[in-house]
């Protein structure tokens, strides 16, 4: 009668739900069947989700002392398929694979019981349309539904050894009865948790050998919210309420102490799901009708009604805005091609073209035409203007010249580049150093057809920065040289008649430093997106990547003076110029500095380096005599090189005054090949870097203090 009741309390809810809905848009609904050419059909968009949850058992067992607590509940999971009836209605099919444990413990009975439960059926889902804007990202729902289950359940009766748990008094578990003859003689058992024994065929109750299937009704409640336009969250719980008593065994008809009540067993099934719409248009759809929309003379909705182009088809579902006038269109609004040549009708010269294979203006080639456009297709060097975009389109067979790797070199280290020059590379969003030699080599972009980065020379060459195209083999930059040549020239006579402006929208760049002596590789450890650059003034550089947002280099400064460089600033680059920060849109503090030319700066804080002293590096296994002099020295540290040769270290100090002190210590110890090296960040540096870091001056004054 409780399951009865709720079914058709939540049933008149729907439907009275439904019918004042139904009562408000007759009029509307009537109006558009015998006015609107297209008939609303359902929509078939159907959305599959995968959730997962717990499982929480509410029946006899348990229920003793209430043993169906949140702590008893085990992982489910589920998989659903789900259809839009209406917009306020949803079906969906589903099915729940999950288990559930109980166990009661008191001193008038002990039970135990593990089902296996796999759950399939179909609810309809109300989301207080009517009540909540369809708008919202966040709806509640409510369901009622059906289904059919199996439950497998078993208890754990014996042990490991197969010794049936006898439960005591005391509360402890023996081989024997409590009240057998040899009760004296019992020894202690220790459960397994395994359970083993089909509940049915215990039959202590006289139940027999009963269906482990059955029905139930879920009842639930939830929130679902829009993650993106096609995946959906769903969290929610449902009461399943069976039609049977028997999944636990025991009812209120079970003997003694057994006995339970006279109420079905229950399970509750809390989840969270992620759902996935599909998104399938049924064939022969027409494009849903404006009416359904709202009303026409909304203003929030005066837009979607427009059609810019006057070919009968609304802007906001057609797929080719800016038809001419007259042209013939789809249903979607695209100009009619009705010989498929790619050259719609209005503009064919050929109405019906004997083969797809056309020039320029929708005629067929001939067999001559064809053969030479695919002579030009097969060889690596376009000989036609204009021809060069839909050569090197294609896919070439050759890949000692499709390479994927051709750039722009700008420049290089040793060049001993201008303030100027600085400021112009630097511009460059998409230029990066390699190592060439021992040597930074400076290269912008990386294309995969060389007519691209032909393009990207032409538009350094008008910013002022020259460059020379090259491609990457086997590690070495190697010059194009006349192929490029050849490009270019088809390239400009190409874009003769075109101008190209300058986009004029700012990126910034953290700048590290500004060092009077280049620095040791190993204090940008972890830090990968370093550029050095060395100008005729004698400082070298050190800047990050580009940045599209003050926002974006903010966050990398700061992680930068986390790192220990303190003096990192942003700097803003426009059209190949340095430009200040004031002169973009990040507002300045008064007196703050805003530089465009570089002057010597030390960013590293200099207390973040320290001194220790190196005894010896060993490619092979250290002698054990060597080993044993630099355990008696104390503390040692170890560190394996790129090479995998193996430096031992002692001792850590701030100033260069003391590890001098301690390397004379270590020296007359037997250890004479014992030197000082640097430590910046937990990595070795040179002792030469780490001296031009923290001058003499500064360790002076931490030697007063």
């Amino acid at each position: 009668m409780r399951i009865k009741g709720i079914f058709l309390l939540t049933c008149g809810l729907i439907v009275a739900l439904v019918t004042t809905a139904q009562q408000d848009s007759l009029v509307s609904d009537l109006q558009e069947t015998f006015t609107s050419p297209k008939s609303n059909k359902l929509k078939l968009k159907p959305r599959i989700g995968l959730g997962m949850g717990t499982y929480m058992f509410m029946g006899d067992i348990g229920s003793y002392e209430k043993g169906y607590h949140p702590g008893t509940a085990q992982m489910a999971f589920n998989i659903a398929i789900s259809n839009e009836i209406t917009s306020f209605l949803d079906m969906r099919l589903y099915s729940i694979f999950g288990t559930v444990t109980i166990n009661e413990y008191s001193s008038d009975r002990s039970l135990n019981m593990r089902s296996q439960v796999r759950t399939g059926g179909m609810n309809l889902s109300y989301n207080f349309e009517h009540l909540i804007s369809s708008r919202s990202n966040i709806q509640p729902y409510v369901t009622l539904g059906f289904e059919s289950f199996e439950f497998l359940s078993k208890t754990d009766m014996y042990d490991a050894n197969g010794q049936q748990y006898h439960y005591w008094s005391d509360g402890s578990i023996m081989n024997m009865a409590e009240n057998d003859p040899n009760a004296s003689n019992a020894s202690a058992l220790i459960r397994d948790h395994v359970y083993e024994t089909d509940m049915r065929e215990l039959n202590q109750d006289g139940f027999g050998k009963y269906a482990e299937r059955n029905f139930a009704v879920p009842v639930g409640a939830g929130v679902q919210f829009l993650i993106t336009d096609r995946f959906r969250g769903r969290v929610g719980t449902e009461m399943h309420y069976t039609l049977t008593d028997l999944v636990d065994n025991t009812t209120s008809e079970s003997a003694g102490s057994r006995a339970g009540n006279d109420k079905n067993d229950r399970f509750l099934y809390s989840s969270v799901a992620v759902n996935y719409d599909l998104n399938i248009t049924p064939k022969g759809g027409e494009p849903m009708p404006f009416e359904m929309f709202g009303d026409e003379d909304d203003p929030a909705l005066a837009m979607i009604d427009m059609d810019s182009d006057n070919d009968g088809i609304h802007d906001f579902v057609d797929k080719c805005l800016g038809t001419p006038d007259g042209a013939p269109v789809d249903e979607f609004g695209c100009p009619v091609d009705a010989d498929g040549d790619g050259f719609p009708d209005y503009r064919d010269e050929e109405a019906m073209s004997p083969h797809i294979a056309v020039d320029f203006e929708g005629i067929a080639l001939s067999d001559e035409e064809l053969a030479e456009r695919y002579y030009m297709w097969s060889d690596s060097i376009p000989w036609k203007t204009g021809m060069w975009n839909e050569v090197y389109a294609k896919v070439d067979s050759d890949p000692s010249h499709w390479t994927n790797q051709y750039s722009i070199q700008v420049g290089a280290e040793s060049e001993g580049l201008t303030q100027a020059e600085i400021n112009a590379i630097l511009s460059l969003k998409d230029v990066t150093a390699l190592d060439q030699m021992g040597e930074q080599v400076y290269v912008v972009g990386m294309y995969e057809h060389l007519p691209e980065a032909v393009m990207r020379k032409l538009e350094l060459q008008r910013e002022g920065i020259n460059g020379e195209v090259v491609k990457q083999d086997e590690g070495r930059l190697v010059s194009v040289g006349d192929e490029a040549l050849a490009v270019e020239a088809e390239l400009v006579a190409v874009l003769a008649d075109c101008e190209v402006i300058g986009d004029g929208a700012a990126h910034f760049r953290v700048q590290v430093g500004a060092f009077r002596y280049e620095l040791n590789d190993n204090i940008f450890a972890g830090i990968n997106d370093i550029i050095a650059l060395k100008g005729d003034d004698g400082l070298t550089r050190y800047m990050t990547k580009s940045y599209d947002s003050i926002e974006q280099a903010a966050v990398r400064k700061v992680e930068l003076l986390l790192r220990g460089f303190v003096g990192a600033f942003i700097s803003a680059y426009r059209d190949g110029q340095r430009i200040q920060l004031r002169d973009t849109s990040v507002r300045i503090k008064a007196g703050a500095e805003d530089l465009i030319v570089d002057k010597e700066n030390s960013s590293i804080k200099a207390e973040k380096v320290n001194f220790t002293i190196q005894l010896g590096v060993f490619s092979e296994d250290i002698p054990t005599s060597t080993l044993d002099v630099y355990l008696s020295l104390g503390d040692i540290e170890t560190n394996m090189n790129n090479e995998g040769n193996m430096s031992y270290y002692t001792g850590s100090f701030q100033t260069l005054l003391e590890a001098e002190q301690k390397l004379a210590d270590i020296q007359m110890s037997g250890v004479p090949e014992a030197v000082i090296v640097g430590i910046f960040n937990s990595r070795i540096i040179p002792l030469e870097d780490a001296k031009n870091i923290k001058p003499e001056k500064l360790e002076a004054v931490m030697n007063n203090e």
